[in-house]
């Protein structure tokens, strides 16, 4: 972690020390490093792809060959057991792509409004279309009024910068308990070895939605700002994807009327699925002014 991933300066370094503490630690923490062989990491696999998930699995699987590979190069007779290890989720499954239908939004949004602190992230992550790194990340410091004020952290591939949050969405975070000594929003966070995996599991079972994860939150929020009538320009900034192209390098805009404009569009039509009927309208809000 120091001579490599700190070195580095690797974003993923939280992640890397989230999933050793939590997937590999306890079942491996007194083991020597190098009396770990294949039949060890297939069993640990197989747990992890049991409890967790075959994605879960395959990241684990990952980062130990990373480490393998580092230890190998230091080591004049240490064969990496962890390289030909065969993915859970086949190379060629494709990317995700699941968003959740009005229904399953119904039953999802009533489940999270009893839930606790998790489910109100939850609702978040749809509110403002984050991920949930930027969401977990969020301190009271960085609100100003109703604008959240994202910093950006290194070598991110970009956030929605700031924000104006929508009512509801301030309402949400409002309702947070404020603990001492401790800044973060959501405290769940607090912790960094904690699993989601239980509270989401709650989650699936209160509603009957299943197949989700958190980041087809994202997902869903980005398809509901088009279905909204929000220019994909707006939304794209909303989401903080790097526009592609010349525009990237000529177009200084802020965008942050539009992307509150944006963000007030997606909370009226999650308010008209969630409370309204089927079908029902969609507010629509004026347009932002065009920049001269």
């Amino acid at each position: 972690m120091k001579r490599y991933v700190a070195k580095q300066g690797l974003r993923s370094q939280h992640e890397i020390e989230r999933c050793l503490r939590v997937y590999v630690f306890p079942h491996w923490a007194d083991r020597a490093f190098t009396s770990i062989g294949r039949s060890d990491l297939a069993k640990l696999i197989d747990y992890i792809e049991d409890h967790n998930g075959a994605r879960t699995a395959d990241l684990v699987r990952s980062y130990l060959s990373s480490i393998g590979n580092w230890y190998g190069e230091r080591s004049d007779d240490y064969i990496n057991p962890f390289l030909r290890h065969k993915r859970r989720v086949p190379k060629g499954a494709g990317k995700r792509a699941r968003t959740l239908n009005d229904d399953e939004l119904r039953r999802l949004w009533a489940a999270c409004a009893k839930a606790d602190g998790f489910g109100r992230f939850v609702q978040l992550l749809l509110l403002t279309a984050q991920r949930r790194g930027a969401l977990a990340r969020m301190r009271w410091r960085d609100l100003d009024g109703d604008v959240w004020h994202m910093p950006r952290e290194p070598r991110e591939k970009g956030n929605g910068g700031d924000l104006k949050l929508s009512p509801l969405a301030l309402e949400i975070i409002n309702a947070q308990p404020k603990l001492a000594g401790d800044d973060r929003i959501f405290w769940m966070f607090r912790n960094e070895t904690s699993s989601l995996a239980e509270p989401k599991s709650r989650l699936d079972k209160n509603s009957g939605v299943v197949g989700w994860t958190l980041h087809d939150m994202r997902r869903s929020a980005r398809s509901l700002m088009s279905r909204a009538g929000v220019p994909s320009e707006h939304a794209e900034r909303v989401l903080g994807h790097v526009i592609p192209g010349i525009e990237q390098i000529y177009d200084r805009h802020e965008y942050f009327e539009e992307k509150a404009i944006a963000l007030e569009k997606l909370a009226a039509l999650i308010e008209d699925i969630v409370h309204g009927k089927p079908g029902g309208r969609v507010v629509r809000f004026p347009q932002a002014a065009a920049q001269p």
